[in-house]
């Protein structure tokens, strides 16, 4: 059973040939190159995450703003306004 914190990924030798030559041209270890990939790809879905939110916040604004309900399309749009500027 592997050490709790750890998560073992099996790559085939051409894969990690691949790994190795990448991270071995950016002077870096195989294990902090892969570190350095996962990270990568978590903020470009955390992106991609945010830009979904943005989407459904506006729309609910866009029925809000229909049914009546000015005050509560104002709030929702000032939260959007704060993310778009988190991004």
């Amino acid at each position: 059973m592997p050490s709790r914190g750890f998560t073992c990924i099996t790559v085939g030798r051409e894969e990690y040939e691949l790994i190795k030559a990448h991270a071995d041209g950016l002077k870096m270890s195989v294990r902090d190159f892969i570190v350095h990939l996962l990270n990568f790809y978590l903020q470009h879905i955390d992106i991609d995450i945010k830009k979904a939110c943005i989407r459904a916040s506006i729309s609910k604004a866009v029925r809000d703003v229909r049914e009546g309900r000015y005050e509560e399309a104002v709030r929702e749009l000032r939260e959007v306004m704060a993310e778009v500027g988190d991004i």
